[in-house]
């Protein structure tokens, strides 16, 4: 009786992670250090989403003015409040000095109560403003 078991075909995933991290690295080195070329990685598989929200997250730039830019800012912070782990990754906060001086309170206006996140959001903007790192 011969056994058939299932053809295993080796992939990216199967690496260990010292050199999943380090090919996510050369993918952003090799991009010219474009944030936007590891995005595709970090879709893949859990290894590589791993491996490259370090990357993804380091820098995180709030910019901008206008109803559009609040409503982003609010949904990014919406996200972090959300997923707490990630906001482990952000490392430098960089913002426009009226930006800072006025999304607290434009984004009081934008928070509807009845939406924890929203609050949540709040209290993430506050954390990371609050941060040495903000430049």
């Amino acid at each position: 009786m011969t056994l058939h078991l299932p053809k295993v075909h080796p992939s990216i995933c199967h690496l260990p992670e010292e050199l999943i991290d380090e090919i996510v690295y050369q993918v952003y080195i090799d991009s010219g250090r474009f944030v936007r070329s590891v995005v595709p990685l970090s879709l893949t598989c859990w290894q590589l989403r791993k491996a490259t929200l370090p990357v993804i997250f380091h820098s995180i730039t709030l910019s901008g003015c206008g109803q559009t830019a609040d409503q982003r800012t609010l949904d990014f912070l919406c996200y972090l409040a959300q997923n707490p782990n990630i906001s482990g990754y952000i490392r430098h906060v960089r913002a426009f000095p009226h930006v800072l001086a006025h999304m607290d309170e434009k984004l009081q206006v934008l928070i509807r109560p009845e939406v924890s996140e929203h609050a949540l959001a709040l209290t993430a903007f506050r954390n990371l403003s609050s941060l040495k790192k903000v430049r």
